[in-house]
C-alpha cells in the first residue's frame, strides 16, 4: 500500500526491516543513519572472489542489539553496537528503502541536529527576526496546508507516492498569496494568545489583521513553547555506545515528528521541511500500530480491504519467532541461528523454536541399522529418545539395555515395549505399555 501520511512512511520502511532482518522492535527502531556496511572478498591472487564463482562482497546492517551483557553501564543503560549479514536476495529492497528513508527524513535530520547544537526550538534564525505567521503557523503545528488554495490532487498524490521534501516546496509556493485558513483561529487561541501579532516593523497590531502581513517574532514563540508546550520540545538527549562514543538522535535513521497531530486528522499533510518538534521512532508506538494493544487504529484497520484485513492483529516479536523456527527448519545450525538474532546464548534460540513434535522428529537422522531393526512404532519411539523429548521408566530401561548389551538388544526391547505407544493431548506417552489405561494417564506432561 501506499502510505497516506509521512509517519506511516517511515513504519512501513520499519516494518520491512523487521520483517527482513528478523530484529527486536527496539532494534529496528534504533537503527542507525550510519547503518551500511559492505565486505569485501578476494581470492587468493587478490581479486574478487565473484569472478572465481563466489561472492564480490555483501551487505551487512549495523544496529544496536538488545539483551546483551554490556549494554548496563554504571550510568544507566547504553547502546551495544552489532552487525548483522543481510540475505543477498533482499540487498537490493533493504538499500532502496533505508536510502530512501534518508532522503525524505533528511530536513528534519537537519534541524534536530542544529537544535541538539544551539539548544534552540528554531535555531534557522535568530531570536528577535520576524517571521510571516503562516510560516511560523506551520513551524508550530506542521500543517502544510495554511490557505484555501485549490490543491491539485495530482501534486499531492505525487508528493504521497515518494515524500519528497522538494515537492512541500510547491505545494508551500501555490499557498502564499492565498487567503490564509486557520491562522487566526491558531494565533488568537487562549494557548497562543499571548503571543503579540506583528507588523513588519515589529510593531504589535491590535483590532483586525489582515493574516497575510502578519508577523511572529521567533523569541516570542521559544519563549511559549519553552515555558508552557515541553512536549513540542525536540528530542535533543544523547545516548552512550558501549565503547563511550555519545550517540545523538539525529544520528538515528527513523526519525518522527512528535506531538503531531495534523496527519492523524484526515490524513492531513505534514511539512517536514518546516516543523520543528522531532525526535525517534518509539517501539512501544510502533508494535501498537499493529497489535491495536492501545489507543489510535492500527495499519491493518487503516489500510485493509476488507473486514477481514482490518480485523488482523499482529504482535511484532511474532515476527522474530516465525523467521527464528523457519530458520530451524531449513535445517541451519543452532549457533549460526543464535548469532542472527544477536542472542547470548544457543539456549535462547530454542526458546523461539515453535516446531511441532511431528517435525521435531521427522527431521532427526536415524543410523541405518536402527531403521532396519525397528518397526514404525518402536521407530517413532526411538526418534523421540533421540530428541530428548520423552522421559521415563522406558527410556531409563532402554538406554541401560543399550549400554549394557549394545544397540541390536536395545532395539529388540524398544519393538517388544513400542507397541503400547499412546497419544494423549500433551504428546506421546512412553511411560509404561504394560498397563492399560496407563497409571499416568494425562499426567505424562507432569516432567514424564
Amino acid at each position: 500500500e501506499t502510505p497516506l501520511t509521512f509517519s506511516d512512511a517511515i513504519r512501513f520502511a520499519a516494518f520491512k526491516v523487521q520483517i527482513i532482518m528478523g530484529f527486536r522492535i527496539g532494534e529496528t527502531a534504533l537503527l542507525p543513519l550510519d547503518w551500511k556496511r559492505w565486505r569485501e572478498y578476494l581470492d587468493a591472487d587478490g581479486r574478487p572472489a565473484g569472478e572465481r564463482g563466489g561472492f564480490s562482497r555483501s551487505l551487512m546492517i549495523r544496529y544496536f542489539a538488545e539483551k546483551q551483557e554490556d549494554d548496563e553501564q554504571a550510568d544507566g543503560l547504553s547502546l551495544y553496537e552489532n552487525t548483522q549479514h543481510v540475505p543477498p536476495m533482499f540487498e537490493d529492497i533493504l538499500v532502496e528503502t533505508l536510502d530512501h528513508v534518508e532522503r525524505i527524513t533528511a530536513p528534519l535530520r537537519d534541524r534536530l541536529r542544529r537544535q541538539a547544537e544551539t539548544g534552540r526550538v528554531f535555531p534557522e534564525y535568530p531570536e528577535d527576526a520576524l517571521l510571516p505567521a503562516w510560516e511560523m503557523y506551520v513551524r508550530m503545528t506542521g500543517n502544510a496546508v495554511f490557505s484555501d488554495a485549490d490543491l491539485p490532487l495530482e501534486l499531492i498524490q505525487r508528493y504521497r507516492g515518494s515524500y519528497d521534501p522538494l515537492l512541500l516546496a510547491d505545494i508551500r509556493n501555490l499557498q502564499i498569496d492565498s487567503k490564509p485558513k486557520g491562522l487566526s483561529q491558531f494565533w488568537t487561541f487562549p494557548a497562543q494568545r499571548h503571543i503579540p501579532v506583528r507588523a513588519s516593523s515589529g510593531i504589535p497590531l491590535d483590532g483586525k489583521i489582515d493574516w497575510r502581513s502578519a508577523y511572529i517574532r521567533v523569541g516570542d514563540v521559544e519563549q511559549h513553547i519553552q515555558a508552557n508546550r515541553t512536549t513540542k520540545l525536540s528530542d535533543t538527549k544523547p545516548t552512550t555506545i558501549t565503547d563511550g562514543t555519545k550517540f545523538y538522535p539525529h544520528d538515528l535513521l527513523f526519525l518522527m515528528p512528535i506531538r503531531n497531530l495534523i496527519e492523524g486528522r484526515n490524513n492531513g499533510l505534514l511539512d517536514t521541511t518546516l516543523y520543528s518538534a522531532i525526535g525517534r521512532l518509539d517501539s512501544g508506538t510502533l508494535n501498537v500500530s499493529i497489535s491495536g494493544k492501545g489507543s489510535g487504529e492500527t495499519l491493518f484497520e487503516r489500510y485493509g480491504q476488507t473486514d477481514e484485513d482490518r480485523a488482523l492483529r499482529l504482535t511484532s516479536h511474532s515476527l522474530r519467532h516465525l523467521q527464528n523456527t523457519e530458520l530451524f527448519r531449513l535445517g541451519v545450525a543452532d549457533t549460526m541461528i543464535t548469532k542472527k538474532f544477536g542472542r547470548r546464548s544457543v539456549q535462547q534460540s530454542y526458546e523461539y523454536d515453535h516446531r511441532s513434535l511431528h517435525e521435531d522428529i521427522r527431521d532427526i537422522d536415524v543410523p541405518p541399522e536402527a531403521e532396519d531393526s525397528l518397526g514404525d512404532k518402536a521407530l517413532q519411539v526411538y526418534k523421540l529418545i533421540a530428541a530428548n523429548k520423552v522421559r521415563g521408566p522406558v527410556v531409563d530401561e532402554f538406554r541401560r539395555v543399550q549400554r549394557e548389551y549394545g544397540d541390536d538388544a536395545a532395539f529388540d526391547y524398544l519393538n517388544a515395549e513400542a507397541d503400547g505407544l499412546h497419544v494423549t493431548p500433551y504428546g506421546l506417552c512412553v511411560n509404561s505399555f504394560t498397563s492399560d489405561p496407563c497409571p499416568k494417564h494425562l499426567e505424562c506432561f507432569n516432567g514424564c
